[in-house]
């Protein structure tokens, strides 16, 4: 299990303050790895999972009076005998801007390269980092051939409300998010696949 505190940041590293921005890279990945924060006040401590902590654009279930102090990253199990690769992917006009979409992926190959595992992230898909398990559903049993990871992609993204902009309207962004979440699936099952061979 990894932790980090809130006094432990390098120097030139932005602190996590708990916004759930969806257009944000680190909500995504603690979503993904079933992170837990813990929240301080004068009143104690609690931790939370930070599927409960998001609950919409900049807002979280934080009690007024409270901190997060710690972000707890548990440590992942693989099935035995899997290989596990995984992918960012994410579309921004200029290196260093907010993303106008992305996609993650963490699959699990076993030595007949068959999926044993999968979890799909998506990157400014709504009001809060998202998951979707419908996607995975898809790629979960399969070879992850290409026809596969581009109707998980589509499942992914069919019912996705991102927030359109001058950057892009809402079905630019939706395309966007589909197709980095189908290169973010292809990345990490190429990635577990080279480790099979």
């Amino acid at each position: 299990m990894r932790r980090a505190s809130a006094n432990s940041q390098p120097r030139n590293h932005r602190r996590y303050d708990g916004s759930p921005d969806p257009a944000a890279e680190v909500p995504v990945v603690l979503l993904m790895s079933d992170a837990r924060v813990v929240a301080r006040s004068t009143r104690g401590q609690r931790e939370v999972a930070v599927d409960d902590l998001f609950v919409s654009i900049f807002t979280t279930s934080l009690e007024p009076d409270e901190i997060i102090t710690e972000v707890i990253i548990p440590d992942r199990h693989s099935e035995p005998g899997t290989i596990t690769g995984a992918s960012f992917q994410e579309f921004a006009r200029r290196h260093g801007d907010y993303a106008i979409g992305g996609g993650a992926a963490i699959v699990e190959l076993d030595a007949e390269g068959v999926c044993r595992s999968a979890r799909v992230g998506l990157l400014g898909a709504g009001m809060r980092p998202e998951e979707s398990k419908a996607a995975a559903a898809v790629l979960e049993n399969s070879t992850l051939a290409e026809d596969t990871v581009r109707e998980a992609a589509r499942v992914a993204t069919a019912d996705i409300s991102p927030l359109g902009n001058v950057h892009g309207d809402v079905q630019y962004r939706r395309d966007v998010i589909r197709e980095m979440t189908f290169r973010a699936v292809m990345t990490a099952a190429n990635k577990a696949k080279a480790g099979t061979a």
